[in-house]
């Protein structure tokens, strides 16, 4: 890190050196009303430069901020985004940046990344974003829904999102709308699990057959019995233009005040449909990953967890809490965070491993 007449410059080839590394500079630049400068853009990545996905945030939060954005193109290597005032509320209803191929962003990724900063501009903000909503190694509408507003209610920080339209692919443009109330951030100390709950599903089906989504429902239905677990499913038939399926399981962990901190956890994990995959093996998926994670000690896993650091970054109370795995993304965003402020954040474990996070502006 270096600055330049009062320009923060953040390596984009540090870490993980992709698209993470973007958005943390990007909100952290917004909250602490920091002009940066992100310098070798996505460069560990086989596509490097600024994508859709990256714009399409930059230009949504820079209307929030009133931002200056220099280099803000499809391939660019350099931005600048230079905040001119602190963040107000978002109306309205924003579109998805997009390639030459036709590929644009995911919108709970988008939604993630603004939720921080809508929550903290003193006014109620209600957005619509468009963008895929069902992808492969990325967020899901039902995972961001009842796994990262779940845990972000526990922080006083309250969302409400609602699927207006589905897409299963980057090239298709889906709708999602969220309201985000203003609210000041509380602390996270989920050091140890509290009473389980069982496990929740949810089946998301596009113009897709109902027995496909009874499929889905008996094979769950066996593996938690299996497993000795309650489970609750949902299947539900979401809106859209083409065909698609996505199961998401989850787990809750009630929290209760005890003498060491408040226990609690919340974790899930998520399997999107493909052709020629029997329904039976994606919703294997996503229960076998959440119950892998309930063998261990965790309170979050590695994707909530990176909402959880922009959230305990700007609140007056210590957070702790213990993340399934340590993995490079989230060691690059605190990074990106401590150019920013002098924020104490103390990762204990290895790359890779389980790990206990915490969290202190002292």
């Amino acid at each position: 890190m270096s600055r330049t007449v009062g320009i923060i410059t953040i390596d984009g080839s540090h870490g993980e050196a992709g698209g993470a590394i973007v958005r943390a500079a990007l909100v952290m630049a917004a909250m602490t009303q920091q002009a940066v400068r992100i310098e070798g853009v996505r460069a560990g990545t086989k596509f490097p430069g600024l994508d859709a996905e990256d714009l399409t945030i930059a230009k949504t939060l820079a209307r929030s901020v009133d931002a200056d954005v220099t280099g803000a193109q499809i391939g660019s290597q350099s931005l600048l985004f230079a905040p001119k005032c602190l963040p107000k509320k978002l109306e309205g209803s924003f579109v998805s940046d997009r390639n030459d191929n036709g590929r644009g962003a995911n919108a709970l990724i988008v939604l993630s990344t603004l939720l921080p900063v809508l929550a903290r501009s003193g006014a109620y903000s209600q957005i619509n974003i468009e963008g895929e909503t069902y992808g492969r190694a990325s967020l899901s509408f039902d995972y961001f829904e009842n796994v990262i507003l779940g845990v972000t209610r526990a922080m006083n920080v309250y969302a409400e999102v609602e699927l207006k339209q589905s897409s299963f692919s980057r090239d298709e443009a889906g709708l999602v709308s969220m309201a985000v109330e203003p609210c000041s951030f509380q602390g996270l100390t989920w050091t140890e699990r509290g009473r389980p709950t069982g496990l929740h599903a949810v089946v998301a089906l596009c113009r897709l057959e109902h027995s496909i989504g009874e499929r889905a429902r008996n094979h769950l239905t066996r593996l938690a019995q299996s497993a000795h677990l309650p489970i609750e499913i949902d299947v539900v038939d979401v809106p859209g233009h083409g065909t698609g399926m996505y199961a998401t399981v989850w787990t809750k962990y009630e929290g209760n005040k005890s003498g060491t901190g408040r226990k609690g956890g919340l974790a899930g994990f998520g399997a999107i449909g493909a052709k020629g995959v029997r329904v039976e093996s994606i919703v294997q998926q996503a229960f076998d990953a959440t119950f892998d994670w309930m063998t261990g000690d965790a309170t979050l896993d590695p994707f909530s967890a990176e909402t959880v650091l922009f959230l305990a970054c700007f609140s007056d109370n210590f957070s702790e809490f213990k993340i399934s795995e340590i993995t490079p993304r989230l060691l690059s965003i605190v990074w990106v965070m401590k150019q920013f402020l002098p924020v104490r954040i103390v990762v204990r474990g290895s790359e890779g491993g389980p790990g206990t996070i915490s969290v202190g502006r002292g």
